[in-house]
């Protein structure tokens, strides 16, 4: 069966009273090529969720224009270059769109184009994690935005995981603020600050790695990745304000290597022998960074 009676087909078997749309493959950066024709199908599949349109798909685009003329038309966001693009299809709404990974981001743009209006009718813009996870749920909100349509992602009680978050610290006067950011970029914050004795319970975290900040004013701040599963659980974290063994060691090293330096630099100078002179200075240079080194690890959360 050749592509165009494939299409005529399709639009023949759907209700008549709704409008033909061709969805444009969509335009792509830093993104595979595999990835991109996967975002392709989950641009239609939404498309037809909403039950508005009958759908043209990329493929169905591709084998009526022509690889070459679909490449040069991939991209077209304005009237003047659809208005040729829906004629050749024999549609009378197109959409375009890009797709970009910009750091640790998705970018998806997406633009509706009434050709017999001769008007954009709306254009939308969603961002998202740069996770692959994430591409499905962006997709939803990107049509939805460009649509003008309302969309709740649902929460799954399997996709969701009950934290406990406990602090073991002999501080007991001193409390902290404590952020979780899930796997889905979502941030959640403990209801009130926690100490020795209060914990912290969180709902609804997406499973997967989420990142622990904590946050004691008079301190430098700690940061962790946790795991979210679906048990309930509880994890505890030792925090600290005053000097742990990382200081220790560090001190202890850099006042040995500090004395160290310092006895071969004068012996050196009174014998007037370099070498030991020259041995002695990166003991001294080293000592004094690791004495700096635990002074910088001391105090931390």
């Amino acid at each position: 069966m050749s592509p165009l009676l494939a299409v005529a087909l399709l639009l023949a078997a759907t209700p008549a009273d709704r409008p033909q749309l061709a969805a444009m493959p969509l335009v792509a950066a830093n993104i595979p090529p595999e990835t991109v024709q996967i975002l392709d199908l989950l641009l239609v599949a939404e498309l037809e969720a909403t039950e508005q349109f009958t759908v043209v798909r990329p493929a169905d685009v591709d084998a009526m224009l022509g690889f070459e003329r679909m490449k040069d038309a991939a991209g077209c966001d304005d009237v003047s270059c659809a208005t040729e693009l829906a004629h050749a299809l024999g549609v009378g709404l197109l959409m375009t769109g890009t797709a970009g990974k910009l750091g640790d981001e998705l970018v998806v743009q997406l633009t509706l184009i009434d050709v017999r209006e001769q008007r954009v009718r709306r254009r939308g813009q969603v961002t998202a994690p740069a996770d692959e996870r994430s591409y499905r749920d962006a997709l939803r909100r990107a049509v939805a935005q460009v649509l003008g349509l309302s969309v709740e992602k649902p929460v799954v009680k399997d996709e969701v995981s009950p934290l406990t978050l406990r602090f073991d610290t002999m501080e007991s006067e001193r409390s902290f603020q404590v952020r979780v950011v899930t796997s889905d970029g979502q941030q959640h914050d403990c209801a009130r600050p926690v100490d020795a004795q209060n914990a912290c319970t969180i709902d609804g975290i997406a499973l997967g790695q989420a990142r622990l900040v904590v946050m004691s004013p008079p301190l430098t701040g700690y940061a962790d990745m946790l795991n979210a599963k679906k048990d309930k659980e509880t994890i505890v974290y030792s925090l600290r304000s005053g000097p742990g063994l990382g200081s220790i060691t560090a001190w202890t090293y850099g006042g040995l290597a500090l004395a160290a330096g310092i006895a071969l630099v004068a012996v050196g100078a009174a014998t007037e022998h370099k070498g030991m002179i020259y041995g002695g200075a990166p003991a001294i240079l080293g000592g004094g960074a690791l004495l700096y080194l635990g002074f910088t690890l001391d105090g931390v959360v």
